[in-house]
């Protein structure tokens, strides 16, 4: 069995940790000697420089990438989006005689029944002229997905779609309070154009995910994950262990761009800026005085400046 030892032995590792340490000391106490025979200015820069350089350099970047999207435009937003999955979907087209054969019994009543649900939820997101109700149907469609996710027996995934769900009607909700309550209006044409360009990118995206994913089997590294993930990390949930150590990186990432959305979200709230089509209550207490109209506001002034106006002529 094995034992704990505080003492191993000597060994390289801690003769030279002994060494680093001692010449550290060294150096420390004999600072002011050896700063004499060091000339201070030794490179042309200086890592205040440096670093102030890259500062300024990572903030330029920045400022850079955000301007190719920094309008209101939804088309050039989706631009960049709308061509990756063009890619994807040209590289599902010339993969898409590899698919694997259809094996019946894979499909069950309930996959029909929340398609049904998530076909209900979506048109009726698309179709409402309510922010507040689009807000609540994209949730049910969350939902519903994650209802699917438990039905496949994927109940970690299905925990984080909810929570991500109920975050993202959350957040809805509170931006909402900023815009108005009903959508513009806008021409049939543009409605039709926008109906087309929707169902193209979804077309493209289930025929990518269907030749490059479905029915293909188990790939390589799938199974080796299945199959040796327990004797490389000791743990039993595949899913979490390639999430938090074999993707741990890929995982800070996500988080860091969650944290940044969070903050985006705070300033929007705490902004000044709004659409809303509600009077505040600072501006309902003037409702029915002279104040809340601009013309009965302005009576005095505009007779004052009758008045004026002839004298004024009149002396020139």
């Amino acid at each position: 069995m094995p034992h704990f030892y505080l003492w191993g032995g000597l060994s390289t590792d801690l003769m030279l940790s002994v060494v680093i340490m001692g010449v550290g000391a060294v150096v420390v106490l004999g600072r002011t000697r050896i700063d004499s025979f060091i000339p201070r200015t030794i490179l042309p820069w200086t890592g205040v420089a440096v670093a102030e350089k890259m500062r300024t350099g990572s903030i330029t970047l920045g400022r850079r990438v955000g301007d190719l999207t920094r309008t209101d435009m939804h088309a050039l937003h989706l631009t960049v989006p709308g061509i990756l999955l063009a890619a994807i979907f040209v590289a599902g087209l010339l993969h898409v005689g590899d698919v694997g054969s259809f094996d019946a019994g894979h499909t069950v009543m309930t996959d029909w029944v929340l398609i049904g649900l998530l076909a209900i939820f979506l048109l009726g997101s698309v179709m409402s002229a309510s922010r507040t109700a689009a807000a609540v149907l994209v949730g049910g469609a969350g939902f519903v997905v994650g209802a699917w996710y438990f039905a496949l027996g994927a109940v970690d995934v299905g925990m984080t779609q909810l929570l991500v769900e109920i975050l993202t009607v959350v957040v809805l909700v509170l931006v909402l309070q900023k815009l108005p309550r009903k959508f513009h209006r806008v021409s049939r044409g543009r409605t039709v154009v926008s109906a087309v360009i929707a169902l193209a990118f979804g077309l493209m995206a289930f025929i990518a995910a269907f030749a490059l994913t479905g029915r293909n089997g188990q790939s390589d590294a799938g199974e080796w994950y299945l199959t040796e993930t327990y004797e490389a990390v000791g743990a039993l949930n595949t899913v979490n262990s390639i999430l938090v150590d074999f993707r741990a990186l890929d995982t800070f990432g996500e988080l860091v761009v969650l944290g940044v959305a969070g903050f985006a979200i705070l300033a929007v709230l705490n902004s000044a800026f709004s659409t809303t089509d509600t009077q505040p209550s600072a501006a309902q207490q003037w409702q029915g005085t002279a104040l809340d109209d601009s013309t009965d506001n302005t009576v005095a002034m505009r007779t004052v400046f009758k008045w004026m106006t002839p004298s004024s002529s009149c002396s020139h």
